[in-house]
């Protein structure tokens, strides 16, 4: 899946102490959901229907883009000088696949090529964070945030032709920890390190290898520079899943004793570069 967000924000400063923010999400999708089919557990539900095997696995897969949009708000508040809290929420956003569904083995009536569409929620989001910055130039940071991701109760494809496929999600509310500090080499560069720890949304009777989510550890570093108006960053982060181990038959319906459901341990990590441009007017 490859995601491109655009998120213009205003903010506006309304007393010496107190700023607030909204901005509006526009989020695109392009994405590609592969799968095998055990066609003799499909035969075998049928009723032998598609004749005697054994019959090999059929490829099948989902190609498509869409769009959704969603809105953020934000409110900063300084107890004190060098003391600030903060809060922020962003909105659920739905966003509408539309796409092909294809099979390297056509079974006609059941698996058969077809444009079609699916919908994938992704979660409300709430953050809260606290910024101390009286061991100047060393500014201290802690950070909590939760994800609905309740919302996300399946993956379903609904074909032109009137079949679809469904993956049952069932995630659940998840929370993260994060601190982070940021030191200030001179007024044009600053130096920002991090950690943040969230429990996986992602239940043990819905994990399977499309998103082989787990409990996370993110470590991040980068630097920060101030031109006058314009501010502008640079960070990577390492972040490293815990190994889990698959044990149920999710991904194969038609699997027996969890044969063809890619049991199994799984590790995972992920390298993120990012980049940022803020403008002060």
């Amino acid at each position: 899946m490859t995601t491109v967000a655009v998120n213009p924000v205003a903010s506006l400063r309304v007393t010496r102490n107190l700023a607030v923010a909204a901005g509006i999400d526009i989020l695109y999708l392009d994405t590609t959901l592969e799968r095998k089919i055990n066609l003799n557990g499909v035969n075998a539900a049928m009723g032998g229907s598609l004749g005697t095997g054994p019959f090999p696995d059929v490829g099948q897969k989902f190609s498509g883009n869409g769009t959704g949009i969603g809105f953020n708000l934000g409110v900063l508040y300084d107890v004190a000088p060098s003391l600030s809290l903060g809060v922020s929420y962003r909105s659920k956003i739905t966003a509408g696949i539309k796409g092909k569904g294809s099979f390297d083995k056509q079974v006609p009536g059941l698996l058969t090529d077809s444009p079609g569409r699916a919908d994938l929620n992704l979660p409300q989001q709430v953050f809260a964070g606290v910024s101390y910055s009286g061991f100047d130039p060393l500014t201290l940071e802690a950070a909590v945030r939760w994800e609905d991701w309740s919302s996300f109760r399946d993956l379903t494809v609904r074909f032109d032709n009137g079949t679809s496929s469904s993956t049952r999600k069932n995630w659940k509310r998840a929370f993260a920890y994060a601190v982070g500090a940021s030191y200030r080499l001179n007024p044009t560069v600053s130096l920002l390190a991090g950690y943040l720890y969230s429990d996986t949304p992602v239940p043990d009777d819905a994990f399977e290898p499309s998103i082989p989510d787990a409990d996370t550890h993110l470590f991040s570093t980068g630097a920060l520079f101030n031109f006058g108006r314009y501010r502008i960053s640079f960070a990577y982060a390492f972040q490293m899943l815990d190994a889990r181990t698959k044990n149920n038959t999710l991904g194969d319906p038609f699997a027996r004793n969890g044969a063809g459901a890619a049991t199994g341990t799984y590790r995972s990590g992920v390298h993120m570069v990012s980049t940022g441009l803020a403008v002060k007017f």
